[in-house]
């Protein structure tokens, strides 16, 4: 975010119910509507630029990533915070996507670092791709099936 937006303000972490972390067909986050889940994330203040700045680095204007208003409790206060969500979200039918090599390593660290709870990081640890059953030779094919597989960049019908 420091690279991004260093306009942008640290408010806090915080957390939204009824939505699920996944990884997208692209192998990169995002969160869907899932009943009895919670995702956990970083509360930032934004300047308009830096809004600007993340809806380039999202792909917005590509239809890669969509901007959505959600609730999420920080601070002990309901706030409506604005997130990003691939429009790519389909999953493969055999195996939970993979993430893109050293990115979810990064969400995991992540969420370390701002002490999310242990059971939150235990999920996203969950995503990190088993070395045994896909070890980093073959993650690069297996992570360009996965995108061959459901079409590269293509939204799905809300």
């Amino acid at each position: 975010m420091a690279q991004r937006c260093p306009a942008a303000s640290l408010i806090s972490t915080g957390w939204s119910s009824n939505y699920g972390y996944k990884i997208d067909g692209r192998g990169f986050a995002t969160i869907v509507e899932q009943e009895k889940s919670r995702v956990w994330g970083v509360v930032w203040q934004l300047t308009e630029a830096c809004e600007m700045a993340l809806d380039r680095y999202e792909g917005v204007s590509k239809g890669i990533y969509g901007k959505e208003m959600i609730t999420v409790e920080a601070q002990s206060t309901p706030q409506s915070c604005l997130v990003y969500i691939s429009a790519y979200r389909q999953a493969l039918k055999t195996r939970p996507n993979l993430p893109n090599l050293g990115y979810q390593e990064r969400i995991v660290a992540a969420a370390k670092e701002f002490d999310f709870p242990a059971d939150y990081r235990e999920e996203l640890s969950a995503w990190l791709p088993d070395p045994e059953k896909f070890p980093v030779e073959n993650w690069a094919v297996e992570l360009q099936k996965q995108r061959a597989t459901v079409g590269y960049y293509r939204s799905i019908a809300r």
